[in-house]
């Protein structure tokens, strides 16, 4: 999900990106298409990328006609530096490492401001905001940009922007880097999106190094295959690896209310979750997941237990007691909450939808007419 903080870096501290060109005789921006692969689809995108210094200041001027469009810069890894996001509206910002993985996703980013990064980066996405949920991009996926290879500054010899390409893109990429999870997971994903999840298991479940997103990923593929039992036992399997890594516990309350053994998997995965957030009191994104698990076997007062032990009373938790009153019924608490909420996330995609609720059983209140 895209639900990335976003770090104000003072003016003084700005440095700029060494800008990659691909060419001096180039003038005109290119119209390109990225693939952006996740478990459940193939995420197409068109973009426009500048070719020389004087097409990237038309790009950055460039006002989006469509939410589906975007604008991608290339940018030099050689240092570490300051993600420098300016912006001519909010946008959706995309920060891509060497390895085409999205790295970090930032929601909304407002005009004019630096989100602070401590790691390089190749790419620089920009979307319209709200883009990032509306098609489902996470951090952790795979993109695909025609004639780039971000790792090692080549072109792929890419034809067209076809399945067929992105799958002997990837299978290349294992057969260079046979020990790394990282590419076999992101072939399951391909395989996934494509409609054969047969392949992704046959794939994945033989390796001998599965890192946890694999895991997460063939839990996905057995799922779609009908597998619920295997598909658990691999989520139980990354949860035990990994108990910080937030998408196994994702997955696993797609599961509720599926059978018995599905139910006996979100009882272990809160039973894991809170032991985790014992040591891991900071834990923000895990406290909000086991309120959510709570939530799902209709336990309120252990979602309210775990809503009250947090070392900080950030917006997400306030909001969280807003659902926790709604479930309680007491729907006046649950508007003050989603108003506090408001207040402190004016442009989270939520906020058109509490809105809404508190316009219908509030409708005189100063929030539900802004």
């Amino acid at each position: 999900m895209c639900k990335k903080n976003i770090h104000i870096n003072k003016p003084g501290f700005l440095l700029l990106f060494i800008f990659f060109f691909y060419g001096t005789d180039a003038h005109a921006l290119e119209n390109i298409t990225v693939s952006i692969i996740n478990e459940t689809k193939i995420i197409e995108l068109p973009l426009k990328m500048a070719k020389s210094n004087t097409d990237k200041q038309e790009l950055d001027a460039l006002v989006l006609s469509t939410e589906k469009e975007g604008k991608l810069y290339i940018f030099s890894t050689e240092e570490v530096r300051p993600v420098r996001a300016h912006t001519e509206g909010f946008m959706d910002v995309l920060l891509i490492g060497k390895n085409g993985i999205i790295k970090d996703i930032l929601n909304s980013v407002p005009p004019n401001i630096t989100p602070v990064s401590t790691r390089s980066y190749a790419a620089l996405l920009k979307l319209a905001p709200k883009s990032c949920e509306q098609f489902g991009i996470k951090t952790g996926e795979q993109i695909f940009i025609p004639g780039i290879n971000l790792s090692k500054r080549r072109t792929i010899k890419p034809d067209e922007d076809d399945r067929q390409k992105l799958e002997e893109v990837l299978t290349r990429s294992i057969k260079d880097n046979p020990d790394n999870p990282r590419y076999l997971t992101s072939l399951g994903k391909f395989y996934i999106a494509d409609g054969t999840p047969e392949k992704a298991t046959a794939l994945l479940k033989g390796s001998t190094k599965k890192s946890v997103e694999m895991l997460v990923t063939l839990a996905v593929a057995y799922r779609n295959r009908g597998m619920l039992k295997e598909s658990e036992q691999s989520l139980m399997e990354a949860i035990k690896i990994d108990p910080l890594f937030i998408d196994s516990y994702e997955q696993i309350l797609l599961y509720n209310n599926t059978n018995q053994a599905a139910l006996n998997s979100i009882l272990q995965a809160t039973r894991l979750l809170t032991d985790t957030l014992k040591q891991h009191r900071g834990f923000k994104a895990g406290r909000l997941l086991l309120f959510r698990l709570h939530i799902s076997q209709n336990n309120l007062l252990s979602a309210r237990q775990v809503l009250d032990s947090a070392l900080v009373k950030s917006p997400e938790i306030i909001r969280a007691y807003g659902d926790l009153f709604l479930r309680e019924g007491n729907f006046k608490k649950a508007a003050e909450n989603y108003m506090q909420f408001i207040t402190a996330r004016p442009y989270h995609p939520a906020v058109k939808d509490l809105r809404i609720f508190i316009m219908l059983h509030y409708p005189k209140t100063e929030m539900s007419k802004k």
